[in-house]
């Protein structure tokens, strides 16, 4: 039962990743092809487009939200490195990520919540720059970034309480 488990997370997570990453790839290509767009029109046509600006801060908004489900995955926020850095004591450094990562959880529960709340309040609200657009799709960076935490999350509490308790690898 525990492998089971076991591997159908890490099968969620390496998939939940997989998606990030192509998203954050995706993303950050939009963000330079339309800052490089918004200077080469600006300073080499002395014209200004109004959608450039707008857009590269939505998307730098979303790599936001996607990276740090990367980061999660990887335990490479500033308070699990902090930790996993200066405690020698294995025990004690388990206990304390595994409080950190309850901890990172109800605040991403949080997060996913009212992110999806805000969406659900935003949807007759339009991008300033291109009417058509609702500002529904800015807000769900955050839910759909929250989830992805989630997800890594999960996994990582997973993987620590099982070694915690002596039934893992490590």
């Amino acid at each position: 039962m525990l492998t089971w488990t076991h591997r159908t997370l890490d099968r969620i997570s390496h998939g939940v990743n997989r998606v990030a990453e192509w998203l954050t790839i995706a993303l950050t290509l939009v963000f330079s092809i339309v800052t490089t767009m918004q200077v080469f029109t600006r300073y080499a046509l002395e014209m200004s487009l109004p959608w450039p600006e707008e857009t590269a801060r939505y998307a730098l908004v979303w790599v936001a939200f996607i990276t740090a489900s990367i980061l999660t995955r990887e335990s490479e926020h500033v308070a699990v490195l902090f930790f996993r850095e200066r405690i020698a004591d294995e025990r004690v450094k388990r206990v304390l990520l595994i409080a950190i990562y309850l901890l990172m959880t109800v605040f991403v529960v949080v997060l996913t919540v009212y992110g999806t709340v805000q969406c659900i309040h935003t949807i007759d609200q339009r991008w300033a720059s291109v009417p058509a657009l609702s500002m529904f799709w800015v807000f769900l960076a955050c839910p759909v970034g929250g989830a992805f935490m989630l997800v890594q999350l999960l996994k990582l509490l997973f993987d620590e309480v099982t070694l915690a308790l002596g039934r893992g690898e490590g």
